[in-house]
């Protein structure tokens, strides 16, 4: 994965005007790229992730096909350890959706890269995404939204 750093980091307009605690980043993706969205997904994982397979209860996404999830390396230990985690990034794909969610709006780098490779990558097809803040008793708000590849790289420039 290349790195675009010509770019802002996803939640730069959340930061600015002072939304969250939690940012979410969702993208759908053409139907028919579920299992490519889901390779592309594990090509371009950034390093500081982990497969989670302890964390979720698998009879919530029984009605998908295709379900992943991915948790940032220290939460994941915090988890482990049974400490309550609150400072996190996870990564979700449900069949041709991609969800993120990032605890308290922390986020790094290699985030908005991952973004980026997945939505300018030839294998998939991008058809709408959507960023929010939200969660721990806030209300969930809508920060920005597109239809298309173009509208968010020109949203991230």
């Amino acid at each position: 994965m290349s790195k675009h750093k010509n770019y802002r980091d996803w939640t730069w307009q959340i930061t600015k005007e002072g939304g969250g605690p939690d940012s979410f980043f969702t993208a759908t993706f053409d139907p028919d790229d579920a299992q490519r969205l889901s390779n592309k997904v594990r090509e371009y994982l950034p390093s500081e992730f982990v497969r989670n397979q302890d964390f979720y209860n698998p009879n919530l996404y029984k009605d998908y096909s295709l379900y992943e999830s991915y948790l940032d390396k220290n939460a994941y230990k915090m988890m482990l350890s049974k400490h309550n985690c609150w400072i996190y990034t996870q990564i979700e794909v449900v069949d041709h959706k991609l969800y993120i969610e990032s605890g308290y709006c922390v986020t790094k780098p290699n985030d908005t890269n991952f973004i980026i490779a997945l939505a300018t990558s030839a294998d998939l097809t991008l058809c709408n995404w959507k960023i929010s803040c939200g969660g721990q008793g806030y209300n969930h708000v809508e920060i920005a939204h597109g239809s298309n590849t173009n509208d968010l790289l020109s949203y991230l420039t």
